[in-house]
């Protein structure tokens, strides 16, 4: 994930007592999977305005719990489709289109001064939360969006990454030291420290709720792998080979399939990066996706079984059931964290690396066309979204938590 290297400035932690004692797992080692039970190869031809990315498969007898894929048509006559893999116009913002500004920011001590080292940012809809990785005081902030006042910081982190809070009232976070903590957010303390058995970072996190299920990144070990979690037992279920990776960053769980996905910057058979598909089941990747020019950092799932993928080149949206393109972004590169906001059904890219200068692009997800990008400040490379609000928050250097809504 994206790193601004800063100095430290400690936010205030909490003062609250926690009755349950802290635990360390181990992790299981008999489980490791580095076989990929399928590999999509593209076969877009260059130039065409479809992007058809759903080509030969080949198979192994490994059991997979592959997404379904919608079966090609016939040579038949069909009625003319809006073609695949648009790259729309920049739009001017008027009376039909909402404008987005910043109207309010959370103050926290971190982040006034010129720098601020973050990571991936939570908000949690049923408490209306707001949880952000802060390096620099080695901690968790904590926001109430109601009150738009910071609250504390959870502390006992080496320096964490990504964040994810379950259906249980539990703050999972990858945490540089190679491990995966559990924070209880009735007493905003550690509880359970669950090693992943790598060497280096343990980055960002995602959450199965019908599985009760923790995926973690571990990108930067010799051998990147993913480790999944019992989120009720705080144990090690599997551990998976990302054979080949450069790298891992956001994952994201998907309801309609039961399965895992997670952005794969870069490997040797695919530059361009990929998507890795994860069947915690069986414990093994199912399936790779090919993508072009994208090298992938971010990745959410919006409405019609589709996704939002950020890239370091244009990022695109793609159809899950038929890994097709459905349209390339080009008016916005550089994206790190993205989230998709089901109160509005707008996609929010943090895109920070972007070429003509840090934004915050929306993207309206039904008609698949960008909205605005929003100029933000160098180093906001992390972004969510209140769905009953529709706030839209943005951890910035020098301001805090920058709140913007449309107007």
């Amino acid at each position: 994930m994206f790193m601004v290297l800063l100095s430290t400035s400690a936010c205030s932690s909490t003062n609250q007592s926690s009755g349950t004692p802290q635990t360390t797992a181990s992790p299981v080692d008999d489980t490791l999977s580095d076989d990929t039970s399928s590999t999509t190869k593209p076969d877009a031809t260059p130039g065409t305005q479809t992007s058809d990315i759903t080509p030969t498969t080949t198979s192994s007898n490994k059991p997979t719990a592959t997404p379904a894929t919608k079966a090609k048509t016939s040579a038949a006559p069909t009625p003319k489709a809006k073609p695949a893999n648009t790259v729309h116009p920049t739009p001017t913002p008027g009376a039909s289109a909402p404008v987005y500004h910043q109207i309010g920011a959370m103050a926290v001590k971190s982040a006034n001064k010129g720098s601020w080292n973050f990571d991936i940012s939570w908000m949690d809809q049923q408490s209306n939360k707001y949880y952000l990785a802060d390096r620099d005081s080695k901690g968790i902030d904590i926001f109430d969006l109601k009150t738009q006042k910071f609250v504390t910081t959870i502390t006992g982190f080496a320096g964490p990454n990504g964040i994810v809070v379950d259906n249980q009232g539990q703050l999972w976070v990858g945490d540089s030291d190679s491990t995966v903590k559990v924070v209880n957010l009735q007493t905003n303390k550690v509880t359970a420290t669950i090693s992943t058995g790598g060497k280096n970072v343990t980055d960002e996190v995602a959450y199965d709720p019908q599985d009760q299920l923790i995926i973690a990144g571990n990108g930067d070990d010799s051998k990147p792998f993913v480790t999944i979690i019992s989120a009720t037992r705080h144990t090690v279920v599997k551990k998976v080979n990302i054979t080949g990776a450069e790298g891992l960053e956001q994952p994201a769980w998907d309801a309609q399939t039961h399965l895992f996905y997670i952005s794969v910057p870069k490997t040797a058979q695919n530059p361009g990066g990929e998507i890795a598909v994860i069947d915690p089941q069986a414990g093994s990747v199912s399936r790779t996706i090919p993508l072009n020019n994208c090298n992938p950092t971010g990745f959410a799932i919006g409405p019609n079984h589709q996704a939002i993928i950020g890239c370091d080149g244009h990022p695109v949206i793609m159809d899950l059931s038929t890994w097709k393109v459905m349209a390339t972004m080009s008016q916005v590169n550089g994206c790190d964290e993205v989230w998709y906001n089901p109160g509005d059904q707008h996609y929010y890219l943090a895109a920070d690396g972007n070429d003509a200068g840090p934004v915050l692009s929306v993207i309206d997800a039904r008609t698949q066309r960008l909205i605005q990008n929003v100029p933000t400040k160098s180093g906001s490379h992390s972004v969510a979204a209140a769905a009953g609000s529709n706030m839209v928050l943005l951890p910035t250097a020098g301001t805090g938590i920058a709140i913007y809504a449309a107007q």
